[in-house]
């Protein structure tokens, strides 16, 4: 067994917490939470603290100094990346250089998703898709599984108009999901079919990943359900 560590950094704009993953691997834990802010940095993450430390698989030790500051992030988008730093945003389009590869996804990040991260030695750098080649790879896993999926994710999106809701829905089309108007003008509903061997922490990546977009239009996911 190792022990591995997260430090809170602070909350981001959108009082999503930011984590940093240390670079230690212990065969033993720490005892002393001081030390953890001498630790150098492998990267960085965003995800729900409270919900962390309820999940069996953490164990909360206290958050001792030398955190540091949120760094630059980069944000999943079409055909490219926004890059975050210090409130300003700048777009940088594919492919993407080594410099702006290793820069940390502003993504939020469920505890299944840290644990297979932190087991399989992943790096922001291993993550180059962007919006549209993200949604191409999942389509092109369903047709090499020859499976047809029959589960199904149903995420419900709300707008501040109902001509943002157009936009968004051709988007959301283009990008390979099942997009139709929800009870409203305003609303709409964007299916997601399940591919072989995808888990509910896939659905849970998926679900920021459409956040993203929907915030381009105004729009804001309200809730989701997953089919038996």
């Amino acid at each position: 067994m190792e022990y591995r560590y997260l430090q809170f950094v602070a909350k981001d704009r959108k009082k999503i917490d930011v984590l940093r993953i240390l670079d230690v691997a212990a065969k033993q834990p720490l005892t002393e939470v001081a030390l953890l802010g001498e630790k150098p940095t492998l990267y960085w993450i965003q995800s729900l603290c409270n919900v962390l430390v309820e999940d069996e698989r953490f164990t909360y030790i206290g958050n001792g100094p030398g955190a540091g500051e949120i760094p630059a992030l980069r944000r999943r988008f079409f055909r490219g990346w926004i890059v975050v730093e210090n409130g300003s945003e700048r777009f940088v389009s594919n492919p993407i250089g080594t410099e702006v590869a290793n820069i940390s996804l502003e993504q939020g990040v469920p505890a299944q998703v840290i644990v297979d991260r932190l087991s399989s030695g992943w790096r922001p750098e291993s993550d180059r898709e962007d919006i549209g080649e993200m949604i191409r790879h999942y389509k092109e896993r369903e047709r090499a599984a020859g499976i047809e999926a029959k589960r199904e994710t149903t995420f419900f999106i709300d707008f501040r108009s109902a001509h943002s809701a157009t936009e968004a829905l051709a988007v959301f089309e283009r990008l390979g999901y099942s997009a139709s108007r929800g009870r409203g003008e305003k609303l709409l509903d964007v299916t997601r079919s399940w591919a072989a061997g995808e888990t509910l922490g896939t659905m849970d990546a998926i679900e920021v990943e459409l956040a993203f977009v929907a915030e381009r239009f105004d729009g804001k996911i309200t809730g989701r359900e997953t089919s038996a």
